[in-house]
C-alpha cells in the first residue's frame, strides 16, 4: 500500500478510535492504531478485498460488517507469500460533517502460506 493510501486510512479514524483484533491488547487512539497496525500491515500486505455484508446508520451513528481477504508479500518466513482472511465489524459516528470509525473489530483466521 502506498503512503497516500495510509494517510487516507488514518483520516477515516476518529481521534479516539478503539481497535481490537484476535486477542491482542485493545488499542486506543488514532496514533496508536496508525503506529502499531496500519504501518505494520500495509508494508507487507496487498490486494485487500472487503466484502460488505450489512451496513446501516441513523443521523449520527452507523455500522458495517463483512469479510475480507488479502495477500501477504513474500518475506523470510514466508518465501512464497501467503493469503489471509477474516471478518470485521466497524462502528462509525458523525463528527461534525465527517463520518469516522470509532470502533474496529477484526477476527482473523490463521494465514495460509502459498505453496
Amino acid at each position: 500500500m502506498q503512503q497516500q493510501d495510509m494517510a487516507k486510512a488514518t483520516a477515516c479514524m476518529s481521534k479516539n478510535v478503539r481497535f481490537l483484533v484476535n486477542g491482542e491488547p485493545v488499542m486506543s487512539g488514532r496514533d496508536s492504531v496508525t503506529t502499531y497496525w496500519l504501518k505494520r500491515s500495509f508494508s507487507n500486505t496487498s490486494n485487500l478485498k472487503p466484502t460488505p455484508l450489512q451496513m446501516n446508520s441513523d443521523a449520527t451513528m452507523g455500522y458495517g460488517t463483512g469479510y475480507y481477504t488479502y495477500d501477504i508479500k513474500p518475506m523470510a518466513n514466508l518465501p512464497k507469500g501467503a493469503t489471509g482472511r477474516g471478518s470485521y465489524m466497524i462502528a462509525s459516528r458523525k463528527e461534525g460533517a465527517i463520518w469516522q470509525f470509532a470502533y474496529i473489530h477484526l477476527a482473523e483466521d490463521p494465514i495460509k502460506p502459498n505453496k
